[in-house]
């Protein structure tokens, strides 16, 4: 039988003391960010995260229009103010701009979609500005205009 000694013990300590240090910082992280990964952006920086689980996108008939809500979740111990966002086409406008999303919590920020007369899809760029120092905020959202077969 392996005799422990002071050593050894010491070792021991070492290693379950850095076990449960990483179990804390991981139950820590999932419970103030939401997950490991809301964690590791908000250490890179981060200040909003946009629609984690997948591109937001909007379809409208012919020279109608429709709302589309992208998530934004404050990564921050403070509220964050949206005040602007610039998109790559002109289909799509922001419509609750500003938008205060409170200290480590989520809001929906609406945007419209103005389809045009002729059946169309893209992706549509949206950049947000924010009343804190951020890397960019970036995303994209799908956008389809169908033609009623029915009204021609």
């Amino acid at each position: 039988m392996t005799e422990t000694t002071p050593k050894n013990r010491w070792w021991i300590a070492v290693v379950f003391g850095s076990m449960i240090f990483a179990a804390v910082s991981v139950v820590t992280a999932h419970y103030r960010y939401g997950s490991i990964d809301n964690a590791v952006n908000a250490i890179g920086g981060q200040v909003l995260l946009v629609s984690e689980f997948s591109a937001p996108s909007c379809t409208a008939s012919a020279n109608a229009s429709n709302t589309v809500r992208v998530t934004v979740r404050n990564l921050l111990n403070q509220p964050v103010t949206i005040v602007g966002a610039k998109t790559s086409c002109g289909c799509l406008e922001a419509i609750r701009v500003p938008l205060t999303v409170a200290a480590v919590s989520s809001d929906e920020l609406e945007f419209r979609y103005i389809a045009g007369d002729e059946e169309w899809s893209g992706a549509v760029d949206v950049q947000l500005f924010v009343d804190v120092e951020s890397p960019p905020i970036v995303f994209t959202v799908d956008v389809q205009t169908i033609i009623d077969k029915d009204v021609e």
